[in-house]
């Protein structure tokens, strides 16, 4: 992915938000 080479936190923060919605929805 070569986004990544452009801001690393901001990708990893949105990966983190889609885990997390995804868990989210998940758990219910």
């Amino acid at each position: 992915l070569e986004d990544f080479d452009d801001d690393p936190q901001a990708s990893n923060e949105k990966i983190l938000e889609a885990i997390l919605l995804v868990w989210l929805d998940e758990a219910e």
